[in-house]
């Protein structure tokens, strides 16, 4: 007879797409393709699909095979792939503040430029600093938040990048002044416990780009269907951070001068595959 802890994990394994919800879907997806199952998922388009652990585990020429059908019944444009090679996972883009080689060069610097923790301490669910106290953020219930911001007319606007993708500082620049405003975008729907990541930001900057398709609108399709379910569905409150979180974890987007831009106080960490923000 087979154990039982195995008996769940088969189960759980052959559950239809529709199984994992939105907010979750779009939370776990590393690359395009595994964006458009969370949407066909989300428009009730994807009884057909595998579920999400599954749909994973194909190259991304698989996977468009299988969006093909549902994501043209909701219009969605899909490019065509040139690799068949399927993402080696100790180089994906990860769970990590700072980006990994397949995250791309681009945000490294970055990364660094925004952490320095001198006379900062991290206690219970927030950091002290000499100057300033950075307090854990937490999802938000739908009745704590501002009227209107889960309707139509709230928008992710992220700033839109007019250089050159050859150029690194260019790069760099724009994601520093994009990634804050897709995180106030989040923490203002509630859903300031469930952001992705600097290097998995960067790294979709690039996956997207390089596929040929817009990185602005992606993210705002994406925050459509967010708030849809931030709508119908109640979101976990509590917060709290595991015990390996340290601060060479964290990086700051708030004190930090880059060219002729300067960034609001957020903090971003990531331990054990989650993003923790402070503000």
């Amino acid at each position: 007879m087979a154990p039982i802890a195995v008996v769940l994990t088969a189960l759980l394994l052959s559950l239809p797409a529709l199984a994992l919800t939105v907010k979750d879907c779009f939370l776990q997806a590393e690359q395009f393709f595994e964006q458009v199952y969370c949407e066909v998922v989300a428009a009730d388009a994807g009884a057909s699909l595998p579920s999400f652990i599954d749909f994973k585990k194909n190259n991304q020429q698989m996977q468009a095979l299988l969006l093909k059908r549902p994501a043209r019944k909701l219009g969605i444009e899909l490019p065509r792939v040139k690799s068949i090679s399927k993402p080696k996972p100790q180089s994906k883009p990860g769970f990590v503040a700072k980006p990994s080689a397949q995250g791309s060069q681009l945000a490294g610097s970055v990364a660094r430029a925004t952490s320095g923790w001198a006379g900062c301490v991290l206690e219970a669910n927030a950091i002290n600093c000499s100057q300033a106290r950075y307090t854990l953020v937490a999802n938000k219930a739908n009745r704590d938040l501002p009227a209107g911001v889960l309707e139509p007319d709230n928008r992710m606007q992220l700033p839109v990048f007019s250089g050159s993708y050859a150029d690194d500082m260019a790069v760099q620049r724009h994601l520093l002044r994009a990634y804050p405003a897709y995180l106030r975008d989040m923490m203002t729907i509630g859903l300031g416990g469930v952001t992705m990541p600097y290097g998995k930001f960067a790294y979709f900057f690039t996956d997207l780009q390089t596929k040929g398709v817009d990185f602005n609108q992606r993210f705002a399709t994406m925050f459509e269907y967010l708030k849809q379910d931030k709508k119908n569905n109640a979101v976990s409150t509590r917060a709290s951070l595991p015990e390996s979180l340290v601060l060479d974890d964290c990086y700051r987007f708030g004190d930090v001068q880059f060219g002729d831009t300067q960034f609001g106080d957020i903090v971003a960490c990531s331990a054990e595959r989650k993003n923790y923000l402070f503000r």
